[in-house]
């Protein structure tokens, strides 16, 4: 197995979560400053992706966490034998 290739994929998708934050971000900063209030629904909806986003960047430092230490034990195992 390649470990390599899960730390890609999770670093890719978490690279892909905080664009998506930073753009629900900015309409949100842009509703404040425009001339057109936002509906409500139009802000929760954003809060709610931004919060989709977060968590999925907190699911994939934990998949990065796990595969480090598993990483880590197959070292120390191959250490030992």
């Amino acid at each position: 197995m390649d470990i390599n290739d899960p730390f890609s994929t999770a670093l890719q998708a978490i690279h892909k979560e905080l664009e998506n934050i930073g753009q629900r971000a900015s309409e949100i900063a842009g509703f404040s400053t425009s001339e057109n209030a936002p509906s409500a629904g139009s802000l929760a909806e954003s809060l709610i992706d931004i919060n989709r986003s977060e968590q999925a960047v907190v699911t994939n430092l934990t998949v990065i966490k796990k595969l480090t230490e598993l990483e880590d034990e197959v070292l120390r195992l191959n250490t030992v034998a």
